[in-house]
């Protein structure tokens, strides 16, 4: 039987084979923030209205694994799971640090960013760009 930190770390790293385009990834970060701003402007406001914005950022987020990733991840907990936000918002810092590339290229074989050298051609989810 599986332990929990090795469970905890296959579950990551198939979160990360269905987050790996830039597009997919620019509407996860909308979704969370639409998530976490709505609860908290509805806190904030006491008005219930603002409850419309977390219920979007789940449809918003799937919306970009269909026209990026060209997939619905099946075998990932559905949007409405309370590890969404807590997987979502792991893959939003290590974005930030610098360390999700890593975790991409570890279950992918490529960066999910664009980078760019003078002497090599700019790459774009691996595909070159001249």
């Amino acid at each position: 039987m599986m332990d929990e930190t090795h469970t905890r770390q296959l579950a990551w790293q198939t979160f990360c084979k269905h987050h790996t385009e830039p597009g997919n990834l620019a509407l996860h970060l909308l979704g969370f923030a639409l998530f976490w701003g709505g609860l908290g402007l509805t806190l904030l406001h006491q008005d219930a209205i603002w409850l419309f914005a977390v219920i979007l950022s789940g449809p918003i987020a799937t919306l970009g694994h269909q026209l990026f990733e060209a997939d619905v991840p099946a075998s990932a907990a559905p949007p409405g799971h309370p590890w969404v936000p807590r997987y979502v918002g792991r893959m939003i810092w290590r974005i930030c640090t610098g360390e999700y590339a890593d975790d991409v290229q570890q279950v992918s074989g490529r960066s999910p960013f664009m980078t760019a050298h003078p002497s090599r051609p700019i790459l774009i989810s691996g595909k070159e760009i001249h």
